[in-house]
């Protein structure tokens, strides 16, 4: 059971988070090195000294951004790699490519060696090797803030979808969505900005990197609309083909990892703090607070309406979110800027896009007679901890 976590933060790194992050990297890559065995073969692979060029873009915060000093998640998960066996590594923006336009390209002189994110594709396995699974996160539909006409995945039928040239996801909706115009746009941010100024009806997007970039960049006339009906399929590190040791490797560091580590390593880049160029987040504090509020006094009525009548309790949620919103904004207008207005008016989106899908998911287990007080408890500790 994989439970969805998400801390509302604005994917803008700086050095002293990057040093930070080394220091993270090394203490848990010391911790790691002594407990796994390398064969033979990996060792002499080790002793080659490969330089392993990680492709990096600033397309998918939080898991990496920031084209001057790369840093991020995956960027940390793969550094401990790298840390645990001493291995020459590169993480530089320097292929002009999109992530898609790069795969055919892996392995070559103007291509990488390996990406640190990536779901299955059968096709791909023509260019790379996948490791295990290690990032979650689920489709979610993105639309315009003062659209009210999509409440769930079927309200798409008829509408005008964007979706980024290459993503897993665009299949899975080409086949379960009829009638549709499919918009094709280069990179994340360009299906985003062009939502935004109104292109389209609805983007198809992976959660944790539609919302921060939509923070990032100030996109606060975007909101997440409703979950997707696709499960977790979870990112995997695709490697060159001709280099399965790395790929064993990657493994060895990914299952040896506690799950104190993983948690760690999540806390520190989704709860990274708003920073709008010079802006400081003064309210932080107290938007959480009325965030965590809400989310209880909602949990609450749920629980006590057997969760039922879906669509309508999804309809409210909507409703008193964007209510919230618009109050949050209308407050602070006269003291805060338009940047700082949209970082906390996105604090709020985030627990609430997270605890939403638990919500759901819960509904659908008891619906189905398959909650078990096992499954319950962590469905509601996931909420807790969104909380």
């Amino acid at each position: 059971m994989i439970s969805i976590w998400l801390l509302a933060g604005n994917a803008l790194a700086n050095l002293e988070k990057q040093s930070n992050s080394d220091v993270d990297v090394k203490k848990i890559a010391e911790q790691i090195s002594n407990q796994i065995q390398i064969s033979e073969t990996e060792q002499k692979w080790i002793n080659a000294n490969h330089l392993i060029r990680y492709w990096v873009s600033t397309e998918a915060p939080p898991y990496f951004y920031d084209k001057k000093q790369p840093v991020g998640l995956a960027i940390d998960y793969a550094k401990i790699v790298c840390a645990t066996y001493k291995l020459n590594c590169e993480f530089k923006d320097q292929f002009t490519k999109t992530f898609s336009e790069s795969i055919p390209f892996v392995g070559t002189e103007s291509g990488p060696d390996a990406f640190m994110t990536g779901r299955f594709l059968p096709e791909r396995l023509n260019y790379v090797l996948y490791t295990q699974k290690y990032l979650f996160s689920p489709w979610v539909i993105i639309t315009r803030a003062d659209s009210k006409s999509i409440l769930t995945f079927q309200d798409l039928v008829g509408k005008k979808i964007i979706g980024v040239k290459g993503f897993v996801v665009n299949g899975m909706v080409k086949k379960d969505i009829s009638n549709f115009e499919f918009i094709e746009k280069r990179t994340q941010l360009d299906a985003l900005q062009a939502l935004s100024s109104g292109v389209g009806d609805a983007y198809i997007a992976d959660l944790v990197n539609a919302t921060f970039m939509i923070a990032q960049y100030g996109l606060s006339n975007l909101k997440v609309a409703a979950p997707t009906e696709y499960p977790i399929q979870g990112e995997s590190m695709m490697i060159r083909k001709d280099w399965p040791e790395l790929v064993s490797l990657t493994d060895k560091v990914l299952s040896s990892l506690t799950e104190q580590d993983k948690q760690n390593l999540r806390t520190k880049w989704f709860s990274v703090r708003f920073d709008y160029g010079k802006w400081q987040t003064y309210f932080i504090y107290a938007t959480l607070t009325v965030g965590v509020l809400f989310i209880s006094l909602l949990l609450f009525a749920l629980w006590n309406k057997k969760l039922k009548k879906d669509k309508l309790q999804i309809e409210n949620l909507l409703y008193e979110r964007q209510s919230m919103i618009s109050t949050l904004l209308k407050a602070n207008k006269t003291v805060i800027t338009g940047a700082l207005s949209a970082s906390i008016a996105h604090e709020l989106n985030q627990p609430l896009g997270a605890s939403n899908i638990n919500i759901q998911f819960l509904k659908s287990k008891l619906e189905n007679g398959q909650l078990s007080p096992e499954l319950c408890k962590e469905i509601l500790d996931a909420l807790q901890s969104d909380n």
